[in-house]
């Protein structure tokens, strides 16, 4: 929980494009209460390669609060973007999927 006048920010990694296309219409309130979005690409698997993958710009307007949000990857401005944040006392949480190339292991190897 943010503690009172701590920004919290949100680095989000939806999972499967499969999902995204089916939850899309159920973001709009799921990030209530965050200061700040970053909103990296989504993590495949097991995809069904009919369906045109979803990209954050195509996922943030969803949610009701997206002028907050932004599309973001997994590079060093996000990772300097991160050590901003925490520098400043921000409670920074990470959402994601796991596995080979997903948030969580970019996030593991850098912090």
């Amino acid at each position: 929980l943010a503690q009172p006048g701590q920004n919290l920010i949100v680095i989000y990694e939806p999972l499967t494009n499969r999902r995204q296309h089916f939850i899309k219409n159920d973001y709009k309130n799921c990030f209530e209460g965050a200061n700040k979005i970053y909103w990296v690409p989504t993590y495949l698997a097991r995809e069904d390669p009919d369906l045109a993958i979803l990209s954050p710009q195509q996922l943030i307007p969803y949610i009701s609060n997206n002028k907050i949000a932004e599309p973001a990857s997994l590079n060093n401005t996000l990772q300097k973007d991160i050590q901003k944040h925490l520098k400043n006392g921000d409670l920074v949480i990470a959402m994601g999927a796991s596995g080979a190339g997903s948030l969580d292991e970019w996030l593991r190897a850098r912090f």
